[in-house]
């Protein structure tokens, strides 16, 4: 059976395998390249940051227009 870690996400019909801010491996980043972890950093990074504004974005209807091409 699937293992559901973020209940918003579920509720919201989205289905993911893990979460990478709370996933752990025994490996972890040491088995993967120099140039893979550098990709992998900056899409953990860009992927927290547009979780956040998402999360944001419940409570608040007024964005800039940088702010509103991010969301889309």
């Amino acid at each position: 059976m699937e293992n559901i870690l973020i209940r918003q996400s579920f509720n919201t019909g989205i289905r993911i395998a893990i979460n990478i801010g709370i996933s752990v491996s025994r490996v972890g980043s040491a088995a993967q390249i120099k140039a893979m972890k550098q990709v992998a950093g900056k899409l953990k990074l860009e992927l927290a940051n547009f979780v956040e504004l998402e999360a944001f974005a419940q409570f608040a209807s007024d964005f800039d227009k940088a702010t509103q091409n991010q969301l889309a």
